[in-house]
């Protein structure tokens, strides 16, 4: 029991300490796009805050009691699913401009599909669900909190070219 207490302490602080390297000094400065990639680079500021918060659920959770665990994930399935709703208005040359930065939202959308990560069995009528892994779920929600942070780094950095 100490050992998994102390597992859980280590789990948390090292995602604590990949959380705060995630951190910008400045706000968020993106007036020079246009209107809807100004909102898609918002909306992964907001949706990386809104994951942080599951995330921190997720960890505190306790072991054996997933009731918390279900709720927190079903922040962030909801979370990332309206932020990948947003990629719906963009035109065809607002996606050139992902493609020019080298964004590519489909690990997103991968992980909102993930077996086991946002939902914990297929079946949600089973009499018996299976236990989540927490470290899958805390591992791939990093991961979308660092490709969020992505998005929002060469948006802002973007300069379109006046010429083209």
């Amino acid at each position: 029991m100490v050992v998994r207490g102390t597992q859980r302490v280590i789990r948390r602080r090292a995602v604590l300490t990949r959380l705060a390297q995630l951190e910008r000094d400045r706000p968020l400065e993106v007036d020079h796009l246009p209107v809807r990639l100004q909102a898609l680079a918002r909306g992964a500021l907001a949706t990386r805050r809104v994951l942080e918060t599951p995330l921190s659920r997720i960890l505190g959770s306790t072991p054996g009691r997933y009731g918390d665990f279900d709720v927190a994930v079903t922040e962030a399935r909801r979370a990332l699913w309206d932020w990948m709703c947003g990629l719906k208005g963009l035109d065809a040359a607002e996606y050139a401009v992902l493609r020019e930065l080298r964004l590519d939202p489909r690990p997103l959308r991968g992980l909102l599909y993930a077996p086991g990560v946002l939902e914990r069995g297929e079946d949600v009528f089973a009499a018996a669900i299976p236990a989540p892994n927490v470290d899958l779920v805390v591992g791939r929600l990093c991961d979308a909190i660092e490709l969020l942070r992505r998005f929002e780094v060469a948006l802002a950095a973007h300069r379109p070219d006046p010429y083209r």
